[in-house]
C-alpha cells in the first residue's frame, strides 16, 4: 500500500476502533528499532485498547494485505518484532498492563497477567506477596509477559527452575481470523485446531527422526524454532500443547493477549559465591561439578570480558584479580552453608587453579552487588566507543554445559582470525553464551564481517549439537539458521504448524522461515 492509501484506510477504519492508529513517519519513529542489528519502517502501527479492539483491528487490518508482526517491550535482539506491514504493540495506557489478584488452584498459586504488563513490574507485584515468578531475563525492566511467553524467555536461574514455559497454566491468544483462542480447555479450541494439532502430534510419533530429534534435545535450553517439546507427552490435553505451541513462536502463530502462571512462594535465603579461575578451560570445568550441586545459576565472565568492561572512567563494582574468569554461583535455601563447603571441596580436591579465594556474599546489599555488575556488562559493552560496537549477531547460542570448554575455545577463535574482541558471559550453568564480538563501525566491508562471523559461529555451535538461541527467540538474524539446526524433517514440521495456525500468513513467518542474508535491513551504526 502507498502512502495514500494508508491515509484513506486509517481515515476509514478509525472510528471502528478505539485503540490508536500510527502512520505518519514522526510517530512510528519509536518502533522502527528494537535490540537487534535492523530497521524496518512500518506502513502502520496499531495500539489496542483491549482483546475486543484487537480482534477487531485486526479483522479490518488483513483486508489491507499486510503482514502483521507484533511487538512487546521492544528489547528483542532478533528482529522478529519489525516489519514494514503494520506492527501490533501493546500501549502502557491499555487495558493490556492489568495484573489480577493471585488465587488457589489446587496446590498451586497463580496469576493472571496481560500481554502489556512489564516483567519487573510483576515481580514487584509478587513480591509484595510473598512470591516470585522464577523465569526472570535480564531485560526484566523493559520486556513485557507476552513477549516472554512470545521468546521462551528464561534467564540465570533456569538452570534451577526452567524457562517461562514451565510456569504458564494456560493463555489467550487472537488468532488469523481476530478471534479470541482461550486455551483453557480442549473443548474451547477452534475445530481447525483441535484437528490440526492432533494431526501435527500423531505425525511426531509416528516419524521416528523428528521423535529422536526432540527427544534427545527436551531438556536443553532451547528457543529455537516452534516449541515441538510441548507434543511428546501424549498424556497432555490439547489446549496446553496449543498454548506450549505459542511459546517461542515470536508472534507468528497469533497474538498472546493474557498469560495464567504459576508462582513460587519467594526464597528469602540466599547466597552468591564468586570464583575466580586463571585459566577459562578450569572455569568450565567447575561449571560440570557446581551443576551438580542443585544450584540456582551458575554465570561466567571470561577475563577479557572483564577488561573490556572495566575500562577508563567505568565504575569497578567488585574487586577482581587481574586476568581471571568469573563465575558467580547463586544459592538459595536452607542448605547454602553445606553447599558452600561442597563448592570449596571440589575446588580442592579436584585441584582446580584459583587466581584468588572463593569469595562468599550472605548479605543482601553485597549479592546485590555483585548481580548488579553482572547485568551492567551488556551496557558497559554498548556505550563502548574506543574498542568497537558491540552488535546483536551471535548473542544467544546454547550447547551441552559439558561442552562449554572446547565449544568456547573454537569460538575464539573464530574471533581471533577476524581480528576481533569479543565479550564471552552468559548463564553457563545451562550451556548458554551471550557472545559479543565488537565490530569496527568504520570497516568498509563491516557486513561481510557480520555474515562470516554468524556463519563460522553458528556452524561451531550446530558441530557441538548446540542451538542458534537458547532464551532470546527467533528472528531474521537466525531464520537462516534453523533448518540446519534441526535438520528438514523437523524443520518441514515447523513449517507445517505455521500452515495450521496461520494457513494465510497473516503473521509475518520471516521470523522462523527465511533465507535472506541477516544483514538485509541492517541499520546505520554509528
Amino acid at each position: 500500500m502507498n502512502k495514500n492509501q494508508i491515509n484513506k484506510f486509517v481515515k476509514k477504519i478509525q472510528k471502528k476502533i478505539r485503540g490508536t492508529l500510527l502512520h505518519e513517519p514522526s510517530d512510528v519513529k519509536k518502533y522502527i528499532h528494537d535490540k537487534s542489528i535492523y530497521e524496518k519502517i512500518p506502513a502502520l502501527v496499531f495500539l489496542p485498547q483491549d482483546t475486543e479492539d484487537l480482534s477487531c483491528g485486526l479483522a479490518l487490518i488483513k483486508e489491507t494485505g499486510l503482514p502483521i508482526f507484533i511487538r512487546g517491550g521492544g528489547s528483542g535482539t532478533a528482529g522478529a518484532c519489525l516489519g514494514e506491514g503494520c506492527v501490533i504493540g501493546f500501549d502502557r495506557s491499555s487495558d493490556f498492563t492489568t495484573i489480577s489478584g493471585l488465587f488457589q488452584k489446587g496446590d498451586d498459586q497463580l496469576v493472571t497477567a496481560s500481554a502489556g504488563v512489564i516483567h519487573e513490574t510483576l515481580q514487584k507485584y509478587l513480591r509484595k506477596e510473598g512470591y516470585y515468578l522464577p523465569a526472570d531475563p535480564s531485560s526484566g525492566p523493559l520486556c513485557m509477559i507476552g513477549g516472554n511467553v512470545a521468546t521462551k524467555a528464561s534467564g540465570p536461574h533456569a538452570l534451577r527452575h526452567g524457562s517461562i514455559d514451565a510456569y504458564i497454566e494456560s493463555l489467550t491468544f487472537v488468532d488469523h481470523r481476530g478471534e479470541c483462542v482461550r486455551c483453557t480447555s480442549s473443548e474451547a479450541l477452534p475445530l481447525y485446531l483441535q484437528r490440526g494439532v492432533a494431526q501435527i502430534e500423531e505425525r511426531i510419533h509416528k516419524n521416528q527422526d523428528v521423535r529422536g530429534r526432540l527427544v534427545n534435545r527436551q531438556n536443553r535450553k532451547i528457543a529455537s524454532g516452534y516449541n515441538l517439546f510441548t507434543l511428546l507427552d501424549r498424556s497432555k490435553p490439547l489446549y496446553q500443547n496449543v498454548a506450549g505451541l505459542l511459546i517461542g513462536s515470536v508472534g507468528t502463530l497469533g497474538i498472546v493477549t493474557e498469560v495464567q502462571l504459576r508462582v513460587e512462594p519467594y526464597i528469602p535465603e540466599r547466597a552468591t559465591c564468586s570464583l575466580y579461575f586463571s585459566s577459562l578451560a578450569q572455569a568450565c570445568e567447575a561449571v560440570h561439578h557446581i551443576r551438580e550441586l542443585n544450584v540456582a545459576a551458575i554465570e561466567i565472565i571470561s577475563a577479557h570480558t572483564l577488561s573490556l568492561v572495566n575500562r577508563k572512567n567505568s565504575p569497578k563494582e567488585i574487586p577482581i584479580p587481574s586476568n581471571s574468569h568469573v563465575l558467580l554461583v547463586e544459592l538459595e535455601g536452607s542448605e547454602i552453608d553445606a553447599t558452600i563447603e561442597k563448592i570449596a571441596l571440589h575446588m580442592k580436591r579436584d585441584n582446580f587453579s584459583m587466581s584468588a579465594p572463593m569469595g562468599i556474599a550472605k548479605e543482601k546489599t553485597e549479592q546485590e552487588r555483585l548481580w548488579r555488575f553482572r547485568k551492567a556488562i551488556l551496557p558497559r559493552l554498548l556505550g563502548s566507543t574506543s574498542t568497537g560496537v558491540a552488535l546483536s549477531v551471535v548473542n544467544d547460542v546454547g550447547v551441552d554445559p559439558g561442552d562449554l570448554g572446547p565449544f568456547i575455545e573454537r569460538v575464539e577463535k573464530i574471533f581471533k582470525s577476524l581480528n576481533l574482541k569479543a565479550a564471552v558471559y552468559g548463564h553457563a550453568g545451562s550451556g548458554n553464551l551471550h557472545l559479543r564480538p565488537l565490530f569496527d563501525k568504520n570497516d568498509p566491508h563491516l557486513k561481510k564481517t557480520i555474515q562470516r562471523v554468524a556463519d563460522e559461529v553458528y556452524e561451531t555451535v550446530i558441530s557441538f549439537k548446540g542451538t542458534i538461541t537458547a532464551e532470546h527467540g527467533m528472528g531474521p538474524l537466525r531464520a537462516p539458521y534453523l533448518e540446519k539446526e534441526w535438520g528438514s524433517a523437523v524443520y518441514e514440521t515447523m513449517k507445517q504448524v505455521k500452515s495450521i495456525f496461520d494457513p494465510d500468513s497473516v503473521f509475518s513467518g520471516d521470523a522462523l522461515f527465511s533465507n535472506e542474508k541477516i544483514t538485509n535491513h541492517m541499520k546505520s551504526i554509528h
